[in-house]
Parts: structure tokens; C-alpha cells; sequence
């Protein structure tokens, strides 16, 4: 049963995908959520779906998610994402959720067009 997406999420998605890799986006990228949520273990319900192509946290995460929603009904649920659950702890442990990392990409593109570069 998916659910409606409110007026000021909606409005969100617009603007991220409008400014997607524009310096300044970042806020609209990071608040940007599926535009078809499918349920609750859903990562596009929760976050933006890119950040999973862009970060090794939110991309452990996903894997995470994922494998929670498979296996949940499984025998042994406390081994069966054990592999998937570590590479979420290190990807933290790593430091991967700091801002400058979810946002690294911005930061490059920042940086090759003051060193007038392309960014593509």
C-alpha cells in the first residue's frame, strides 16, 4: 500500500532533481525521497535513492534494508545480514555518514569549476 506523497515533498523532489548537481543543492538532495514509496523497509521511503549510488553508507544501508525485508521471516534472522550488517557498522565506523562525505560530490564539482575545469 504505498503511500502519498505530501505537496512539500513533492515540491522537494522538484527542486532536487532541478539543481541536482549544482553547488547548494545539497539540502534538496539530501531531504529527496522516492516518488513512489513502496512500504516501510523501502530505502527510497526513508531517503533520497541516489544517496545509495553516492555514499558507501547509504549504499550498506540499502544492502542492509534490502536483506532485512528478504530474510525477515527467516529461522535465523541474527546471522542471516550479519554480512551486510558490518558493512554498515564500518562504513559508520569509517567515518562515511559525515556531511562532507554524503556530499563529496558537490564538493568536486565545487572545486573543478573554480579551478576552471569541467566537472563532467
Amino acid at each position: 500500500m504505498p503511500a502519498e506523497l505530501s505537496d512539500n515533498q513533492r515540491k522537494i523532489n522538484e527542486l532536487a532533481a532541478m539543481l541536482e548537481d549544482k553547488q547548494g543543492a545539497t539540502p534538496f538532495y539530501l531531504l529527496a525521497k522516492s516518488s513512489e514509496p513502496q512500504g516501510s523497509h523501502d530505502f527510497g521511503t526513508h531517503f533520497n535513492p541516489k544517496l545509495a549510488q553516492h555514499t558507501t553508507y547509504f549504499k550498506a544501508l540499502e544492502s542492509m534494508m534490502q536483506c532485512a525485508q528478504l530474510n525477515g521471516s527467516a529461522a535465523n534472522k541474527d546471522t542471516v545480514c550479519a554480512k551486510e550488517f558490518k558493512a554498515l557498522r564500518m562504513a559508520a565506523f569509517k567515518d562515511e555518514l559525515l556531511y562532507h562525505n554524503v556530499n563529496k560530490r558537490f564538493f568536486m564539482n565545487e572545486l573543478a569549476i573554480r579551478k576552471g575545469e569541467s566537472p563532467y
